[in-house]
């Protein structure tokens, strides 16, 4: 998870706790991150996926 970059350390009363951070990576069929969102919009999480995919699919065609 370090690796990504989506830990962080957080305190809370007055201790320092591990906490993952939200975030959806896009990983295309030959496993590279293509598209990495930090700060879903989680009302609107599904759509934003699909969007993404189906504007990439016209950029790559």
């Amino acid at each position: 998870m370090d690796l990504y970059g989506v830990r962080r350390g957080i305190k809370i009363y007055g201790k320092t706790w591990l906490d993952t951070i939200r975030t959806t990576f896009m990983i295309d069929e030959s496993g590279k991150i293509v598209h990495v969102i930090k700060v879903p919009d989680f009302k609107n999480h599904g759509q934003e996926i699909l969007d993404f995919w189906s504007s990439y699919n016209e950029n790559d065609s």
